[in-house]
């Protein structure tokens, strides 16, 4: 009887333990200024690169100004809509952005998700239409210093 209450006692032990283990999490603020972006396409050719202020507003929302210095692909999906303003939100528990790179415009639109890793940014643009996505592509962001 012993043995099955020791048993009993080191599985409860061992669940507590596994549920607080996972439980942590790191808030990160995202760092503002000034950044240069770059890019690609899904094979990682580059399309453009240029530069882009980060600023928050209450915490969780970003946005700024951007503008694209070159272009290596004259005329790639989605380069036509993108205007020079952006809008969009972080969430700093999990280090996640989304950046909208036209917000006035509500189809035919470059969309960037990705990940803060507290030196750059980096994830994914999507040009979509009312039809579906046309093109992605890489997306990197790395603070000017």
């Amino acid at each position: 009887m012993i043995k099955f209450y020791s048993i009993i006692i080191l599985l409860t032990g061992i669940i507590i333990l596994q549920s607080c283990s996972g439980s942590h999490t790191i808030s990160r603020k995202i760092r503002t200024g000034d950044y240069t972006f770059y890019m690609t396409d899904s094979i990682g050719n580059q399309l453009a690169d240029g530069t882009m202020t980060l600023d928050t507003t209450s915490g969780n929302v970003l946005s700024g100004v951007y503008q694209i210095t070159n272009k290596y692909l004259e005329n790639f999906p989605g380069l036509r809509t993108m205007k020079g303003n952006y809008a969009g939100n972080y969430d700093r528990t999990i280090h996640s952005f989304y950046i909208n790179m036209n917000p006035k415009l509500a189809d035919a639109n470059v969309m960037i998700k990705g990940k803060y890793t507290s030196t750059y940014l980096a994830g994914e643009w999507v040009y979509s239409t009312n039809t579906g996505i046309m093109s992605r592509g890489n997306f990197r962001a790395e603070p000017n210093e």
